[in-house]
């Protein structure tokens, strides 16, 4: 069974920050769309299987999402989720379509340190993928989402 570390899934994903946005996106270097980022993140740390979502609308179907998502994760609550994991959102529509990727759980709040996600979106963030605060997103998160053979 394959076994990844939840602070392999935080680097790949850091490392991904600043991509650029691209609609169906797969190429880090031409660009990636939500989906693409996270497709991206799991060849980063080797993983063997990954079912892709492809040939979708500008707004993607949110079942198509799902599935995909169910591919390669384990569905788990909003509430359970932590480092490495990725919340399914519903942003600018009824269905949650949009995906991203807990980076951070740390919380130091002097510091200025707080739990963070990265994702990426055509209309946001200069179109570039970007890390920003869970606290800004979390009324928006509908699913939970754990790779399989994740490990702390």
């Amino acid at each position: 069974m394959y076994q990844v570390k939840r602070q392999q899934i935080a680097d790949a994903a850091l490392s991904l920050r600043g991509v650029p946005f691209r609609h169906q996106g797969r190429d880090i270097t031409t660009g990636v769309d939500c989906v693409g980022l996270l497709h991206a993140m799991l060849v980063k740390v080797g993983y063997p299987v990954i079912v892709d979502a492809e040939a979708y609308r500008r707004t993607p179907p949110a079942a198509v999402i799902r599935e995909t998502l169910q591919a390669n994760f384990d569905e788990i609550p909003v509430s359970e989720c932590g480092l490495g994991d990725i919340f399914l959102m519903r942003v600018g529509g009824v269905k949650p379509r949009h995906a991203s990727i807990i980076v951070s759980m740390e919380t130091d709040i002097p510091k200025g340190k707080v739990p963070q996600l990265i994702h990426t979106r055509a209309m946001a963030n200069n179109g570039k993928a970007v890390v920003e605060p869970i606290r800004q997103w979390i009324k928006f998160c509908v699913y939970g989402y754990r790779l399989r053979g994740l490990i702390d």
